[in-house]
């Protein structure tokens, strides 16, 4: 009897353990939403055994697609590889109101990915983040009449499910002037306070997904509804203005400061894409005092940049 239960068990927790991985893995990819353009051509590609639509363009050849105010977009592109090389240099531009922006990018052959049911390959992903500029735009993708690669595009939009299935955990900025402490229900969290004379820095390799807490000092004249704005900047490159909409929490202190309270916390999220970025975050108002707290997911923690 003994026996058998060891039996049953050496066969229950791998796949106890599969099935927590695949449930994981679903709560990661369903952070976006495909997006189908208008132009080019469907086309299915498989990769790593999964298929994924993409949509193809020749050189001369465009699509256009609607980006949402406040929202966030990735673009994937993999060049279509000719038969005779084995890595490729492509181009291809992005039309967004008076900015036309050429992009080129390097990729070997992927070893994962291939066009379904053709012999054709496909080269490794390449990946752009778009942010809205809190504006319904119209987005042109389109090659050049004189490029020699075709390309295919996979546009995504953020959805908004990945937030509460993803564990995140927090950390520390890179750069600060003055902690505050906040107890919310007993419990003691550390913000980082940002105003007219101090900004806040964070240092985080991509891609991730930097989630960040914000809350208002208030005094006692500051009733009802509040509107701040928090600007994020990107290497020093402004990525977008976040419209942190808040009153007065009734669960929540300030230790330190008996004479304000904070704002009930709202939170708004930070595409990060590959690579090492430095994160400030500003108040363009130079009005109020308001406290950040960052967290990270989970599987990301070891992103944290260190000087």
């Amino acid at each position: 009897m003994t026996m058998h239960l060891k039996k049953i068990s050496r066969l229950t927790l791998p796949l106890l353990l599969v099935l927590i991985l695949i449930q994981y893995s679903f709560a990661k990819s369903a952070r976006w939403e495909v997006v189908r353009p208008d132009g080019g051509k469907r086309s299915v590609l498989t990769v790593g055994g999964t298929e994924r639509a993409y949509w193809l363009l020749e050189p001369d050849q465009s699509m256009t697609f609607k980006m949402d105010a406040n929202s966030s977009y990735r673009i994937i592109t993999r060049a279509k590889m000719p038969s005779t090389r084995s890595e490729v240099i492509y181009s291809f531009r992005i039309k967004r109101g008076d900015e036309d922006k050429l992009y080129s990018r390097a990729a070997e052959r992927s070893k994962g990915s291939k066009i379904k049911n053709k012999k054709g390959r496909v080269g490794e992903s390449r990946e752009i983040y778009l942010e809205s500029n809190g504006n319904n735009e119209e987005v042109t993708l389109r090659i050049g009449s004189k490029a020699k690669y075709k390309v295919y595009f996979r546009i995504q939009k953020e959805g908004a499910e990945f937030t509460s299935q993803v564990k995140y955990v927090a950390i520390t900025p890179t750069g600060y002037q003055d902690a505050v402490s906040v107890f919310f229900n007993e419990a003691q969290s550390t913000y980082y306070r940002v105003d007219k004379e101090r900004m806040l820095t964070v240092d985080v390799n991509g891609p991730t997904v930097l989630k960040v807490l914000a809350r208002v000092m208030m005094d006692e004249s500051m009733r009802g509804q509040l509107k701040i704005p928090i600007t994020a900047f990107q290497d020093d490159k402004a990525k977008k203005t976040y419209s942190i909409q808040t009153k007065f929490s009734g669960v929540s202190t300030l230790p330190d400061y008996p004479s304000l309270v904070p704002s009930r916390g709202e939170t708004f999220y930070v595409i990060v894409p590959a690579g090492r970025h430095r994160h400030t975050f500003e108040l363009p108002e130079d009005d109020g005092q308001v406290i950040l707290r960052f967290f990270l997911p989970e599987d990301d923690l070891g992103n944290v940049a260190t000087p």
